[in-house]
């Protein structure tokens, strides 16, 4: 018989090994003299080149890149930062096989203020332990079943928009946010779906806020009341939900366990779930949006989706087979991937140097904020040819000899997005019922303006129009 678990103690250990760093690793920020020998530009006071890089991210990374090499630093809210780019700096950061790099340090600026306890903020021992028992709540029969909710939820969008002129990307948000209060929180439709999409949008608004928290107003405030309210709604539901049964990734959260066999606290299962929600929400509608302006961009790959989703006989049987049809659809799983290349969800993935490190001849030392950017990597044409051309072709021909690291959209290593295969199904799942009706038509002469910060998104919110493919 095994002998009960001392849950207080097992949560210590956990909490020790959240903060505790190698020694010899200072996370101060190092002096601007120790700085000195990389290349870069400071800009303002304070601000530094913030002004400028939050107008368009692209061009400002190009820039940087132009002008000061895949090493260099820029100066923002008063601390230097070194950005690295290329596939190379994305393995030396993401992979860490040296355990060099913070993730908990590197995003606590952007990140930890909204979302504390995260896994994106936890580092080593710690995010290996409490990702084991988050996933471990990711299992196929939650997968079949969330797919459900969300397929029910968008053919009722799509009908609802066919044959009309609508504002894409803000109709997907919604049904999303729907679709996520219904499969990962298994709330009915009504006042409590709707309490709880008002605090999240709330929270999920407030990741681009660069006026502080204290002031009453302001985005952050604002997010962190929507915050408060989300661990309140969720406090609220706990212990209804441990006793088990649901199928939704709040109840599995509620029963998950780590490898000493004790349960989540309740404070764990609420940062966990919010900050689940918010990834999945964000990437699945950047990533949609943007695969669905290609494909009205470029008719002949959206009738190549389309012949293949019918082709494939989705819909004819029940959830779990659909997951399988899904799983095997080569065009419009290249399609997507395309679309993540160009319009990467996460355009640029933080860390803090535990220690001093060496990167293309330049030391960087402990303590330094230190980037890999994503998005310029993506379109390196050392990497890719014609790096601005939407061609899926790149992943449908046999691979060429490209570094391993040169599309991470999804992030890499041991934080690797957990939801990777999940958003894939999802997306697929939208495209085949969207296209199966319809043929997505931009205006004459349009194009979106992108933003990509802290997630790529149309800022005009991508008008299209659906044109039910029986008036053609």
């Amino acid at each position: 018989m095994n002998a009960p678990v001392d849950v207080r103690r097992a949560s210590k250990i956990r909490d020790l090994a959240r903060v505790t760093r190698p020694l010899g690793s200072p996370l101060c920020a190092p002096a601007a003299a120790d700085l000195e020998h990389i290349p870069g530009k400071k800009g303002l006071p304070w601000v530094g080149v913030l002004p400028e890089a939050a107008a368009d991210p692209l061009l400002f990374a190009q820039r940087m890149h132009q002008r000061f090499g895949p090493v260099h630093r820029f100066y923002a809210l008063g601390e230097w930062n070194v950005q690295l780019v290329g596939p190379e700096a994305s393995e030396l950061l993401l992979f860490d096989s040296q355990r060099n790099f913070s993730a908990t340090h590197g995003w606590s600026r952007v990140l930890g203020p909204l979302f504390p306890g995260g896994l994106l903020l936890r580092d080593f021992e710690d995010h290996r332990v409490h990702r084991r028992a988050v996933g471990s709540a990711f299992k196929p029969d939650l997968v079949a079943a969330g797919l459900q909710i969300f397929e029910n939820q968008t053919r009722a969008m799509i009908d609802r928009v066919s044959g009309t002129r609508l504002f894409f990307y803000r109709e997907l948000r919604e049904v999303a946010l729907e679709a996520a209060a219904l499969g990962f929180l298994g709330l009915s439709p009504g006042a409590d779906s709707q309490e709880f999409s008002l605090a999240f949008t709330a929270l999920v608004s407030a990741t681009v806020a660069i006026l502080p928290g204290w002031l009453p107003g302001s985005s952050l405030h604002r997010g962190r009341t929507g915050r408060r309210l989300l661990e309140k709604f969720i406090n609220a539901r706990i212990a209804e939900r441990r006793i088990g049964g649901g199928d939704d990734l709040f109840s599995q959260l509620c029963i998950a366990r780590y490898d000493d066999g004790t349960p989540l606290t309740n404070q764990e299962i609420v940062d966990h779930l919010i900050f689940v929600l918010a990834a999945a929400h964000d990437t699945l509608t950047s990533c949609l949006a943007s695969t669905i302006y290609f494909l009205a961009a470029e008719p002949d790959w959206q009738a190549q989706v389309r012949s293949e989703c019918r082709a494939a006989g989705l819909y004819k049987n029940d959830v779990h087979a659909n997951v399988q049809l899904l799983s095997e659809l080569p065009v419009t799983d290249a399609v997507i991937r395309e679309a993540l290349r160009l319009n990467t969800p996460a355009p640029i993935i933080w860390r803090r140097a535990i220690r001093r490190f060496e990167f293309n001849g330049i030391t960087i030392p402990a303590g330094t904020p230190t980037a890999t950017n994503v998005l310029l990597t993506h379109r390196l044409p050392e990497h890719w040819r014609n790096p601005e051309q939407f061609d899926p072709h790149r992943f449908l021909l046999p691979a060429p000899d490209r570094h391993r690291f040169a599309w991470t959209p999804f992030g890499g290593g041991v934080h690797m997005c957990l939801g990777l295969h999940h958003a894939m199904l999802h997306a697929k799942s939208f495209l085949a019922q969207l296209l199966e009706r319809n043929e997505v038509v931009l205006d004459p002469g349009y194009s979106p303006r992108w933003y990509w910060w802290p997630n790529c998104r149309p800022l005009d919110g991508l008008p299209v129009t659906l044109v039910r493919l029986s008036e053609r």
